[in-house]
């Protein structure tokens, strides 16, 4: 699926990990949900809370 700027919408799974989950836990990714994409937005949305308060990655400053 594409969102309208042709970009590929899609989560990505490696084994039973959702690497985008975390690259978002690990502070090296945003949330950012495009709709119809929302299935995992609580996920992520949990996961950059928690990268923010340990000042991981992106949030390191």
């Amino acid at each position: 699926m594409k969102d309208k700027y042709g970009r590929f919408l899609a989560y990505v799974w490696v084994g039973k990990e959702l690497y985008n989950e975390t690259l978002v836990q690990d502070g090296y990714a945003r949330v950012m949900t495009i709709q119809p994409n929302v299935k995992y937005q609580q996920r992520f949305i949990t996961a950059e809370r928690k990268a923010r308060q340990q000042k991981k990655g992106l949030w390191q400053s």
